[in-house]
């Protein structure tokens, strides 16, 4: 399995090009945002991906939808009914804030495919500490998080 982790705050741009030149949303376009979104630069990575992806073994994890929500929610959710419609993904985590319209759209969206599960404490400050770590943060104590 190759798992992709996507900010979407990182990749709103796209977002915002889609919609400003009301492009439809394609599988192309879906695989697009994967590539930009995974930072695929050189031919081979993108390749690579690609051949993978034809297989069906990617989890996508998205992280971010509640603060690209409302302005993009439509787009985000036509890539990954392209992206699930062509059987390109083996499972989809999404990431958000418990808003209600936004859990409401997914939940419309994904029919009874989905399950909403809260991050637990420990869930949360293993998370934080690996983000921290990621950007090179220096916490003087973990432990206190």
């Amino acid at each position: 399995l190759w798992v992709i982790k996507i900010d979407l705050n990182a990749v709103s741009s796209m977002f915002n090009e889609i919609k400003k030149n009301n492009t439809s949303v394609e599988l192309k376009t879906a695989i697009d945002f994967l590539q930009r979104g995974a930072k695929h630069e050189s031919e081979l990575e993108k390749n690579f991906f690609e051949n993978r992806l034809s297989k069906g073994n990617v989890v996508l994890y998205l992280d971010g939808l509640d603060e690209i929500c409302p302005l993009y929610e439509e787009i985000i959710l036509k890539i990954i009914e392209e992206l699930v419609k062509n059987n390109h993904i083996v499972e989809i985590w999404l990431s958000t804030r418990p808003y209600e319209s936004i859990l409401n759209n997914v939940k419309i969206f994904f029919k009874k495919h989905y399950y909403i599960v809260p991050f637990t404490k420990d869930v949360q400050k293993n998370y934080l500490k690996k983000c921290l770590k990621t950007i090179k943060i220096k916490y003087y104590e973990f432990s206190k998080i």
